[in-house]
């Protein structure tokens, strides 16, 4: 299995650039071909991908594809977590 960091970026280019595009941890989402739907669209696909529920609002409050990574990978901690715990 692919690991986080490169699932979410995948699916981060996937929603701007198509499958072929150049995205690093370091770039800024501003910086990416988004349309107005690209919060929502990242969203649900990360949600899908990953099996959580971000925010709504989570993706608009990240600045690189690096913090988009550590919000997903946070989520993901904590509903293993709570799935361990409960």
């Amino acid at each position: 299995m692919t690991d986080l960091p490169t699932r979410a970026t995948r699916i981060l280019r996937e929603q701007t650039f198509g499958p072929h595009g150049d995205i690093h941890p370091s770039t800024r989402l501003d910086q990416l071909d988004a349309s107005i739907f690209f919060p929502v669209c990242v969203t649900c696909a990360l949600d899908e991908e990953f099996g959580i529920e971000l925010p709504d609002d989570a993706i608009k409050a990240t600045d690189t594809v690096a913090d988009v990574i550590a919000t997903v990978a946070a989520l993901v901690g904590a509903e293993q977590r709570a799935k361990v715990e409960g």
